[in-house]
């Protein structure tokens, strides 16, 4: 007999955000209006963002305070000492998308701060009509590299389930290695898609940080 086993796995966090009103509110108030005046300002991918030119940015102390609960929470269940002192560095962004909007594959890795986690919440997001986020299998391009048959039928299990897309809803918060490629597929709707993301970087000491 034969036995299968998995050796490593890819974590995925998910949680309902605790101040998912008051971010409503907040967003509504500071953010919103200058995408009704001036329109998307990422043309390509038809999205207003705040990671592009010309769209205010949000509030750094503001949003730590709105996410501490669910960084806190999270760093628990990934297994981090909360009694050590570690230096905790997010970074945000926003993403108001409309139809035709969509994001290319990417990570989050590089920068002047090591990046540990990227996180997406899903500020205004309708399961039924929005496009959700497509994670790919790290690995994915030495799977490919090593196929038997490009022939679907023939592909063995091992060689399946290179890309997934998680199930989530409006409140929702999904925290994830910044190792991991992820995109979003095209928006079909007029209703917005509103996300806000960030990085977060958990480390032991200051020397990581750029002078």
């Amino acid at each position: 007999m034969i036995f299968k086993t998995a050796l490593f796995e890819v974590p995925l966090y998910k949680t309902k955000v605790k101040k998912q009103a008051e971010i409503v509110n907040w967003f509504y108030q500071n953010i919103y209006p200058s995408f009704l005046e001036n329109g998307v300002n990422e043309k390509s991918r038809n999205i207003f963002s705040s990671y592009f030119p010309n769209a205010p940015k949000l509030d750094k102390k503001v949003f730590d305070n709105f996410y501490q609960h669910e960084i806190k929470n999270f760093m628990i269940k990934a297994g981090f000492n909360i009694h050590h002192n570690w230096t905790v560095s997010t970074n945000y962004w926003y993403n108001i998308g409309l139809n035709n909007s969509y994001q290319e594959v990417h990570d989050h890795l590089g920068g002047p701060v090591i990046i540990n986690y990227a996180a997406v919440h899903f500020l205004k997001f309708n399961k039924d009509i929005h496009a959700g986020t497509v994670f790919y299998n790290p690995l994915e391009s030495v799977l490919k590299s090593t196929l038997p048959t490009r022939n679907e039928k023939l592909k063995p299990v091992d060689y399946e389930g290179l890309q997934k897309v998680i199930q989530v809803e409006q409140e929702d918060l999904i925290i994830f290695p910044a190792y991991l490629p992820h995109s979003v597929m095209t928006q079909n709707t007029d209703e917005e898609r509103i996300t806000i993301a960030f990085n977060l970087s958990i480390y032991e000491n200051k020397s990581y940080e750029s002078n």
